[in-house]
């Protein structure tokens, strides 16, 4: 072998090293092998060479794994908080939805039960439609706290305007006489008609505890008499 070829190889090995130190070890490096003993040291440094570049490319590979994969979840993070975005404006607007519901229930409820004070002492409840048991809570609640803020003595309750009275209705009705009459307030039912008393008889149910009166007239006429007959009696008492 001659020195020359000797010192070519040498330098080529060497050069192959350093660039190896520096992190380099791309195709271009690759050593010519000789078939002497230094031959074996370029084969080695070949392999060496191939092993490093089959590392390189898998780690490339895994980067290019990593940050796919970010990409999708960073993908999948904002697609969540879209989500989560959309759901607490549909939260927010089913929040103001059901207090406007409740806003109109409470409007509702109000205007089904319109109590009135019409004299002195005497209120006015008109009841129209269906008197189930929730409505007849709400009545008798909201004219029990009618009665004690005014101190009234006599209900005219009117149902000129029930659709139906039968056992049911009028039970739920004497439970509002009852109740009223615990607060001090004489109870007088107007508004029932001929056919409404005929039902009510048919059915057996007793009234009697309860003034009925036709019209609501005869009703307002009824309290009058019945608030200076009591101040009659409440008077002669004092004296």
């Amino acid at each position: 072998m001659e020195i020359r070829d000797l010192d070519k190889r040498l330098a080529a090995m060497q050069q192959v090293l350093v660039q190896l130190g520096d992190g380099q070890h791309d195709q271009s490096l690759e050593l010519a092998v000789g078939d002497d003993a230094l031959g074996k040291v370029e084969e080695s440094l070949n392999y060496i060479l191939m092993d490093l570049q089959t590392m390189a490319l898998a780690g490339k590979e895994r980067e290019a794994f990593l940050e796919q994969q970010q990409r999708i979840l960073i993908e999948k993070s904002e697609i969540i908080d879209k989500q989560r975005a959309q759901v607490a404006a549909q939260e927010k607007d089913l929040t103001t939805k059901l207090s406007i519901i409740q806003q109109q229930a409470n409007a509702i409820a109000q205007l089904s039960t319109p109590i009135m004070e019409i004299w002195h002492d005497i209120l006015l409840l008109p009841i129209v439609g269906t008197v189930d048991t929730h409505r007849s809570v709400a009545i008798k609640r909201a004219l029990l706290k009618t009665i004690s803020r005014t101190r009234a003595r006599c209900v005219i309750l009117d149902i000129t305007g029930v659709e139906l009275v039968d056992s049911s209705t009028a039970n739920h009705l004497l439970k509002v006489v009852r109740a009223s009459g615990l607060m001090g307030a004489r109870c007088v039912l107007t508004g029932l008609s001929d056919s409404v008393a005929e039902t009510l008889v048919d059915l057996g149910v007793d009234l009697a505890e309860v003034a009925t009166l036709g019209s609501l007239r005869d009703g307002l006429r009824y309290c009058l008499s019945y608030i200076r007959s009591a101040s009659g009696v409440t008077a002669g008492q004092q004296g």
